[in-house]
């Protein structure tokens, strides 16, 4: 019931004619009550809300599927490096080793310092490859689902969207976005989207 109710919301944060407060949540300003409709609203008055989501949601679907290529890149380079860290550590060990066996004193605790260091720096390398993957492929999975539902809820009331984005990326600066969006009904022997 809960979940059914905040998939109402959806609908009511794409129309014109919602509001939201503390007490009540989101709320139809025309009934001035929550979200209660079967499948679709028969008062949704679509305008601004709706142009402003559907940019928002394709433009961040677009920079993540950009931003693909570069994360993959960044995480085979810091997979090597974590990798080289670490058969150097192994190569330096077996080096120093060799040679500590004939003299043990303070050297000793300096060459243990010396190889904490270098795994340290290792796991480092490897924790930063496998975070920003895990991060580009949470957000990918987010961003497919409010895309999902926000197509569904577009379909459900017979329209389709044309988007034309443009990201002209910028160094030190936030990347330029321009978008063409083109909302239209459905003709009426179009499908609707499963």
């Amino acid at each position: 019931m809960n979940s059914e109710k905040t998939n109402l919301t959806k609908h009511c944060e794409l129309c014109l004619n919602h509001s939201i407060n503390f007490q009540k949540g989101t709320f139809c300003i025309l009934t001035n009550e929550k979200p209660n409709f079967d499948k679709k609203c028969s008062k949704i008055k679509f305008g601004k809300n709706l142009k402003e989501k559907i940019t928002e949601v394709n433009v961040e679907y677009k920079k993540i599927n950009n931003e693909k290529i570069l994360v993959y890149i960044y995480f085979i380079i810091f997979i090597i490096l974590a990798i080289g860290v670490f058969l150097s550590t192994y190569f330096f060990y077996e080096y120093i080793s060799g040679i500590l066996k004939s003299y043990i004193s303070k050297s000793l605790v300096l060459f243990a310092i010396a190889i904490i260091t270098f795994l340290s720096i290792g796991i480092v390398l490897l924790g930063y490859a496998f975070g920003m993957l895990n991060k580009h492929l949470f957000d990918k999975k987010a961003n497919l689902k409010v895309k999902s539902e926000l197509d569904s809820i577009i379909d459900l009331y017979d329209m389709i969207y044309e988007i034309d984005i443009k990201i002209k990326d910028r160094i030190l600066k936030p990347s330029e976005v321009k978008t063409n969006l083109k909302i239209t009904q459905k003709p009426p022997h179009f499908p609707h989207q499963n």
